[in-house]
């Protein structure tokens, strides 16, 4: 089981303090020696204190469930592949500002987890492998698909998302470095292969091993539209890894 609070460093603003956070709450369960369940509970929440002309004071605040994921994971221990096949429920509001803010701080990584409207299928394989030397390194592709629902009209969006990590990994600690992006492949608005892409690079360490590991992770924008809103996203994930 994990515990995931994101929080972002927000530009200041002259006239209203604004707070955002997402939660994830994670489960992995073993089906079998190659087979594991996955599911994960999101939480937005959003607020926002200002004053009017007057001098009025006011406090607004939300709270929102994102689209519940529920998947699988397929690996083979003698094999340096994984699959994660998987859906994101359309449980998330559209009419919670919370859900919006959401999904701008998960837009590069999950943003199906605050996607209103939308029955989202997710396949990628993972290749990953870890050198005696402590080396550690992970490549993720693979697409997403967006089908609408409810009172949409969007028809069905199509995402290709890959990103990697390098580090070195012991028993007890391990600090990496990563890379990740998303192609927005179905959006013509957007001009060319620069405009369709959104990237953030990832620094993350843990510590810990059996049954409790705590992580820390900073996310930094490297897209324009989104630096313009905030610094950088500041993570902390606590595990409880069952033997």
């Amino acid at each position: 089981f994990t515990l995931e609070f994101n929080r972002p460093s927000l530009e200041e603003s002259d006239f209203a303090d604004i707070s955002v956070y997402t939660m994830f709450f994670n489960m992995h369960l073993p089906l079998g020696n190659t087979t594991d369940l996955v599911g994960t509970v999101p939480v937005a929440y959003s607020s926002i204190s200002y004053s009017d002309f007057f001098g009025n004071e006011y406090d607004e605040s939300e709270t929102a469930l994102g689209n519940i994921y529920a998947g699988l994971e397929i690996h083979r221990k003698d094999a340096p592949t994984m699959w994660e096949i998987g859906l994101y429920l359309p449980t998330a509001s559209s009419e919670n500002s919370a859900v919006s803010d959401g999904l701008i701080v998960e837009w590069v990584d999950r943003p199906g987890a605050f996607a209103p409207d939308y029955l989202i299928a997710n396949a990628l394989i993972n290749v990953l492998q870890t050198e005696s030397s402590g080396l550690d390194w992970r490549f993720r592709a693979g697409p997403s698909f967006w089908f609408s629902t409810g009172d949409r009209s969007d028809g069905t969006e199509i995402f290709m998302q890959y990103g990697g990590k390098i580090g070195f990994k012991t028993r007890q600690a391990g600090f990496f470095i990563g890379l990740n992006g998303r192609w927005w492949q179905t959006q013509d608005n957007l001009d060319g292969f620069s405009e369709q892409t959104f990237h953030q690079m990832a620094l993350s360490a843990h510590i810990g091993n059996r049954p409790v590991q705590a992580g820390v992770i900073i996310r930094l924008p490297l897209d324009e539209d989104f630096s313009d809103a905030y610094n950088y996203i500041l993570g902390l994930n606590l595990s409880l890894i069952m033997p």
